[in-house]
């Protein structure tokens, strides 16, 4: 136990608060109990004051490369379980990020998204992508695979998605325009209907289409899988397989 948190007990656990100008109320939690208890919130020691650049730079090369051990994280993840800020934080922080350049509604200038595209160029392309699939995208499709089986399969499944059940009048794109149902690969798998592979095709709408390839949930059940990453269409996949 920390000496700042023993004494504090001690004194019978009155309110302390931060020393900044705003004489914010300091909430004591758990995390406390181990750092000890400071004169200021986060990020509330330069208010009411300028930091300088060198202040920033030394608390900036101060905390670079640090590593917090599993039992430090665990007692910050504890201190933070159930934590509600009061009204006037929530207002005191939505006020701070008004204007912030990070918030809704804020418009980047045309030299800074130049700036920010080639700062991201190359970050996730390739195998650093967590959509990643082998480059299984550069691959052609069967020749069968075209636009008279992708019909086939819309009417096969009376032209609604297979997992949420959507009918394809419905499937209106954000332009409100009505869109035909996409007709996806369950498994990946481009080669489908050409050397002896077996067609695995369902139709989906815009919306089911973009989350399954992140799930992969339709791959899991059409090749009768049970895996952790059925998520929240289990039910209505099982209602359309049946």
């Amino acid at each position: 136990m920390h000496e700042t948190y023993k004494k504090w007990l001690e004194n019978g656990q009155p309110k302390i608060f931060c020393e900044c100008v705003d004489r914010e109320e300091i909430i004591i939690t758990i995390l406390h109990k181990y750092n000890g208890i400071p004169k200021y919130i986060h990020n509330h020691h330069c208010k009411g004051k300028p930091c300088s650049v060198e202040r920033k730079l030394k608390i900036g090369n101060g905390n670079r490369g640090k590593k917090r051990s599993d039992e430090n994280i665990k007692i910050l993840s504890e201190s933070h379980m159930n934590l509600k800020h009061s009204e006037n934080r929530k207002e005191k922080i939505s006020n701070s990020l008004m204007g912030n350049k990070n918030s809704k509604g804020y418009k980047h200038t045309k030299e800074q998204r130049i700036r920010n595209s080639e700062s991201h160029k190359g970050i996730l392309c390739g195998e650093n992508n967590p959509n990643w699939k082998g480059g299984t995208s550069f691959l052609p499709y069967c020749e069968k695979f075209n636009e008279k089986k992708k019909e086939e399969v819309r009417e096969q499944y009376n032209r609604k998605c297979y997992l949420c059940g959507k009918d394809e009048k419905n499937n209106i794109t954000s332009t409100n325009k009505i869109w035909r149902l996409s007709v996806h690969h369950t498994n990946f798998d481009k080669e489908q209907g050409c050397n002896g592979k077996e067609w695995k095709l369902v139709p989906l709408c815009l919306h089911c289409h973009a989350i399954q390839k992140k799930s992969k949930v339709i791959n899991a059940v059409i090749d009768g899988k049970e895996t952790t990453e059925l998520n929240i269409f289990s039910d209505l996949i099982k209602k359309y397989n049946n």
